[in-house]
């Protein structure tokens, strides 16, 4: 019973039933899979079962659930748990048509949901989850103002150019996408060519063409830019802590190798 509980518990065995699994959800989901291949889906997912189950025996459940990695597993695999009725349903014959077992038929693509335990064992990936929540707090100002002015320019846009090119700016909603489209330099330039050839004269063109190469230079070369520059450097603020302790460390060894000099200079 021992070897069996290691053996789940083992992150080597764990990540080759999540690699087989993630492999048999790429081709359950090709145009005619074989039906073996969702009986094999059907273990893995009682595998897995099996595995929580065992690690809340040895670790209990308060020290359990501390893991953040073992809450995603525990989540993941409880949403699995649907497809697996599916097989006493179907084997009873209960239940048939549109019913509870198409409901849970239908849950089967929430398996897909078991492929993300690969990142678990990723090396690095903690600190890559770290950067990823600093460079979220450092960057909720700077995407808030960015959606204001999204949505300030979407409307401006929508009120000039709704009537003119309603595809495009039509109401708020085409506006705010057609605007985000050009923030990401996305056809930034037929959507101006497009309304210019609009105008009633070149004048009026010209205008429309210099409203969005501002619009563009604003939006999308400055706050786009300014907004990506945040996010990586906080992203990269754990190599900057690291280089910074190596300095303090190579800081306090020249002091300590000063600090022996000088005694030996007295000594003398």
């Amino acid at each position: 019973m021992k070897r069996f509980r290691d053996l789940f518990i083992s992150d080597r065995f764990i990540l080759t039933l999540v690699l087989l699994n993630t492999i048999v959800l790429t081709a359950i989901y090709c145009p005619g899979a074989p039906r073996w291949l969702y009986l094999i889906d059907d273990i893995l997912t009682a595998l897995f079962i099996v595995e929580m189950v065992l690690k809340i025996g040895k670790l209990g459940l308060k020290k359990y659930w501390a893991s953040g990695w073992n809450k995603v597993d525990c989540v993941i695999t409880i949403l699995s748990i649907p497809s697996l009725i599916t097989i006493f349903l179907a084997t009873s014959g209960a239940l048939q048509g549109f019913s509870l077992i198409t409901i849970f038929r239908t849950l089967r693509i929430i398996r897909i949901f078991k492929s993300l335990r690969v990142l678990k064992f990723i090396p690095g990936i903690n600190n890559i989850f770290r950067g990823i929540k600093r460079a979220a707090q450092a960057s909720y100002f700077v995407v808030f103002c960015f959606v204001i002015f999204l949505f300030m320019a979407s409307m401006i846009s929508c009120g000039l150019f709704g009537k003119i090119s309603p595809e495009l700016f039509g109401n708020p909603l085409k506006a705010a996408y057609t605007t985000f489209q050009l923030f990401s330099i996305e056809g930034w330039y037929d959507i101006p060519n497009t309304i210019a050839e609009s105008m009633e004269s070149d004048f009026w063109g010209m205008l429309v063409k210099v409203y969005f190469v501002l619009f563009l230079f604003i939006g999308g070369m400055l706050g786009m830019s300014f907004v990506n520059s945040i996010i990586v450097d906080a992203m990269a603020e754990d190599n900057n802590d690291q280089v910074l302790e190596e300095l303090k460390e190579v800081k306090r060894l020249l002091a300590e190798i000063q600090e022996k000099q000088d005694k030996s200079n007295t000594a003398q």
